[in-house]
């Protein structure tokens, strides 16, 4: 007699890696974006509330750390 064991993944377990790995591009691509931040005039981030070590900073945090709401977490809306 022959014992054959099927294992079968879990779909919901490849859907959370594979949305993992989604979130985590996006989170890289955004990043490469702030780059582009980091060359405005400081004049112009400090319209907007920020400094470049602000954004500096939110490109430095973890991929799994969404680096946009970093920023919004510093921004000081009361500059004007």
């Amino acid at each position: 007699m022959t014992c054959t064991t099927a294992t079968q993944f879990a779909p919901h377990r490849r859907g959370s890696v594979l949305d993992g790995l989604i979130r985590r591009f996006e989170e890289w691509n955004n990043r490469r974006a702030l780059y582009k931040v980091l060359q405005l005039d400081p004049h112009l981030l400090r319209d907007i509330g920020l400094t470049h070590g602000d954004v500096e900073r939110a490109i430095g945090e973890r991929l799994s750390e969404d680096a946009g709401q970093r920023l919004m977490a510093t921004r000081n809306p009361h500059v004007t």
